[in-house]
This record gives C-alpha cells, sequence and structure tokens, in this order.
C-alpha cells in the first residue's frame, strides 16, 4: 500500500474495487478473505475472484488489483 499512501491515499480504506485472480480459488480464498479482513475490518468493497490457469510467474498464486478513489 505504500504506492497508495505516497500519491496521498490512506491505503486500504480508499479502496472500492477488488479483483482477485486465483490459480487454486479452493485453497486461497478463505486466507485471503482472513487476511483483507483483518487488515481492513468493517471495510465493505466490491470483490470480483476468478479462478485462472497461471499468473505471470510460476511462483505466484494469487494477484490482487485494486481500484481506489480518494475520500473526502
Amino acid at each position: 500500500m505504500f504506492v497508495l499512501k505516497n500519491v496521498g491515499l490512506r491505503g486500504w480504506e480508499d479502496i472500492y474495487l477488488l479483483h482477485s485472480y486465483h490459480c487454486d480459488i479452493r485453497s486461497s480464498w478463505e486466507p485471503t478473505a482472513e487476511a483483507l479482513k483483518n487488515r481492513i475490518p468493517g471495510h465493505r468493497h466490491v470483490w470480483t475472484a476468478v479462478t485462472v490457469p497461471h499468473l505471470a510467474f510460476p511462483s505466484m498464486l494469487i494477484e490482487l488489483e485494486v481500484e481506489v478513489k480518494r475520500q473526502q
């Protein structure tokens, strides 16, 4: 979240849309959801999760893509 804070945003709190790409959604869904809940409790953004056959690098198991909006 360094990038978000570097441009004047708060971080996870300013995310309104999240896309997650999972190589194995059955094993990664729960840990991902739990990590997000712990990181930003009470925050409810739109979240789309998709299973993919592979990501950019063989060692990658999950990729997160976010859209943010500066909250007034």
